[in-house]
């Protein structure tokens, strides 16, 4: 598959996943902290997503052309 898009949407895209990856160690560290294992799990399966999205949409992994 390929998929063109402009760097602005790259970035926007890399902003979002960011974003959700902070938020989701947060919700992680506090679901821990309050001792609640499904909210917990639900976080950490969702955090490994948005670290393997954002592992394969580096800049080393796309084949760039201008």
């Amino acid at each position: 598959m390929k998929i063109e898009m402009t760097e602005k949407q790259y970035y926007e895209i890399r902003k979002a996943l960011i974003s959700a990856q902070v938020e989701l160690e947060w919700s992680l560290a506090d679901a821990e902290a309050n001792k609640l294992k499904c909210l917990a799990a639900h976080a950490r399966e969702r955090l490994d997503e948005i670290n393997s999205a954002l592992a394969s949409s580096s800049c080393e992994n796309l084949k760039i052309s201008y």
